[in-house]
């Protein structure tokens, strides 16, 4: 057993820096955020889900602008993410005519672009668990759309 000397710092210290300097790292100085609002049901696009009321709000607007009755299962958004839940038919369309599967995305993309405000979007379009095709628009690279 070592001896202490009064050089060494008291552990009750280096624990206690310890834990401020865990704390400061894992806060991010934000306030808790908020509650995200409930989901909604839209005839377009079935479930409707943000993290917050302006993202549901972008949601109705996308799906009002023209969105086939059942081609959208359920979609939910997170400012410049929209992750699309589509049915089985539609996904082995999208997978079968990747040309086709590629406009439809795209078209996605710029209306959510619209609709969000965003400059900079994602789309994930999924069946289930699978992804089926991403879209993404850049400020540098265009858009590009790729299909699983």
């Amino acid at each position: 057993m070592t001896r202490r000397t009064k050089s060494d710092p008291p552990d009750r210290v280096i624990a206690m820096l310890f834990l401020l300097a865990w704390i400061s790292a894992c806060s991010s100085g934000k306030p808790p955020a908020e509650t995200p609002p409930p989901a909604e049901v839209s005839e377009s696009c079935g479930t409707l889900q943000g993290d917050t009321a302006a993202d549901v709000a972008n949601l109705r607007r996308f799906c009002s602008a023209g969105i086939v009755k059942g081609a959208i299962l359920s979609a939910r958004a997170n400012e410049s993410l929209l992750w699309l839940s589509v049915p089985r038919v539609l996904a082995d369309q999208i997978r079968s005519d990747q040309l086709s599967g590629k406009e439809l995305v795209s078209i996605w993309m710029r209306s959510w672009k619209i609709n969000s405000g965003q400059k900079i979007v994602t789309v994930y379009v999924k069946w289930e668990d699978v992804e089926v095709a991403q879209g993404q628009a850049s400020a540098f690279s265009g858009d590009t759309v790729t299909i699983r």
